[in-house]
């Protein structure tokens, strides 16, 4: 998504908010290719070509990515895309394979700075279609622990 309005999570704001730990082209995850990160490389190349892909038209910067599907809007890991005699494959969280690479798993949230610049957050986009006040996991617990 490239229209993201990350803000801080916090427990007074966000005190509704819920998470859908699903996957889905519903929820934002059909998409042809995302990056990757090195620590997670060795559980990637298990189950996903890599490749890298150039940053900039010069093709000086390149970043690796796990390729998902072969057309824009394609994702070959969703279930729903599946065909029947795959029913092995088929899990409740709807990704089929072993692993789901860290920026899908992620979800709407984000790893961000806190305004003063020295303190790590967690931040969510509230626009991520895998949010709801009404369906999904609740973030928070009624008085506003964490779930």
């Amino acid at each position: 998504m490239n229209n993201n309005n990350y803000t801080l999570l916090d427990n007074v704001t966000h005190k509704d908010l819920r998470v859908i730990p699903h996957y889905s082209a519903d929820f934002g995850d059909n998409v042809a290719s995302v990056p990757v990160f090195a620590t997670e490389l060795a559980n990637v190349i298990k189950h996903y070509p890599v490749l890298f892909y150039p940053t900039d038209k010069t093709a000086s910067d390149f970043t690796m990515v796990a390729l998902l599907g072969l057309e824009a809007g394609e994702n070959l890991f969703l279930n729903e895309t599946l065909p029947e005699s795959y029913q092995a494959l088929r899990q409740q969280s709807g990704w089929a394979a072993d692993y789901v690479p860290a920026t899908v798993a992620r979800g709407p949230f984000a790893i961000g700075l806190h305004e003063n610049g020295n303190q790590v957050m967690v931040h969510v986009d509230a626009s991520h279609p895998k949010l709801s006040t009404e369906q999904g996991k609740p973030l928070f617990l009624p008085k506003g622990g964490n779930s």
